[in-house]
């Protein structure tokens, strides 16, 4: 199951707990929640940077 993490997908942080960790995020309508450590394996640009 790929949850919607592909490239190209688009995301939304919702924000997180009050150490931060885990992160929330909502991505194709559902809410998914994770650790920073986890969340760091991923690469992220910002809606503004992809349009440059």
């Amino acid at each position: 199951m790929v949850l919607g993490l592909v490239e190209g997908a688009e995301l939304e942080c919702l924000g997180g707990s009050l150490g931060g960790d885990p992160m929330e995020l909502r991505i194709h309508g559902s809410a998914l929640s994770l650790r920073r450590a986890d969340a760091r394996r991923f690469r992220v640009t910002s809606t503004a940077e992809a349009e440059d």
